[in-house]
């Protein structure tokens, strides 16, 4: 593996890439637009953090997002100025009954708390930030919506390799990819096998996140991945990207993959001239 990435290429590797099947086409599904005139407000969970604050930058970026609510333990740093972008503190994240406003006049939520187990002090932590908070998210959320059209997308930020049978033998990160799958299965629950009237969950599983800030560093970056591990890696901005194009416009698949995250994350940052 000739992985010669420059230091500088900043990587958020979430459960690494021993014993996973990567689909390595193009993604061909076609998406599931729910609007003539697309207009969509957005709540944006994890916004603090490395994958949330992209997704805020590349959504105000968009005329699609008419507003972005920012849910959050504390202010934004660097936050931008721009009008549509709101910035909720909330403390108790296994409550959300003071939200119950925002998630009836919104049409969807990007979540992007949690992360490896080994990122967290202990394997209860973990559960309760990855499992718990999200779980009672979207209880909340099926609750003030009630039977609402059209449906409210859900979108997930899981991780390669998780498991909803807690079953298959890995190397490394298993508890990750464990605890992954099990909030996956959970949420899928929560909406009924997604064939909840009101409610629609789309998981997306990146694979390494990489932030390169540059072209320079992008060139670089794509010449120190060789072909047999570049599609186990993924552009920040793509996992953004890939996470507004099924918040605005939906999926009929409710799993992605990174193959697929890479196509929809370019597709959405071609449409807003990012890419």
């Amino acid at each position: 593996m000739d992985f010669t990435a420059p230091a500088e290429v900043r990587f958020h590797h979430f459960f690494g890439t021993q014993g996973l099947v990567i689909a390595l086409g193009r993604c061909s599904e076609p998406t599931e637009t729910r609007y003539d005139d697309i207009m969509v407000k957005l709540i944006v969970f994890g916004a603090t953090g490395f994958a949330g604050g992209e997704v805020i930058r590349v959504a105000l970026k968009s005329p699609e997002v008419t507003q972005v609510t920012a849910v959050a333990r504390r202010s934004l740093e660097n936050a931008t100025n721009d009008p549509r972008l709101k910035v909720l503190i909330h403390n108790n994240f296994e409550d959300y009954n003071t939200l119950s406003e925002e998630f009836r006049t919104h049409d969807a939520v990007i979540w992007a708390l949690g992360g490896k187990v080994s990122d967290f002090p202990s394997i209860e932590e973990a559960t309760k930030v990855t499992h718990t908070y999200a779980t009672r998210a979207l209880e909340s959320i099926k609750e003030a919506r009630g039977g609402s059209t059209p449906p409210f997308h859900f979108c997930y930020l899981s991780g390669m390799g998780a498991d909803r049978t807690e079953s298959q033998h890995f190397f490394f990160e298993k508890a990750s990819r464990y605890l992954k799958g099990r909030t996956e299965k959970d949420l899928l629950t929560i909406v009924d096998g997604n064939t909840h009237p009101s409610l629609r969950l789309i998981m997306h599983r990146p694979g390494g996140i990489l932030d390169t800030t540059s072209e320079g560093m992008r060139s670089r970056l794509r010449h120190g991945l060789s072909r047999v591990m570049r599609p186990y890696f993924i552009e920040n901005k793509l996992v953004a990207g890939s996470l507004l194009h099924t918040a605005t416009h939906g999926s009929q698949k409710d799993t992605l993959e990174n193959a697929d995250m890479i196509e929809r994350g370019g597709l959405f940052l071609s449409s807003i001239g990012l890419q």
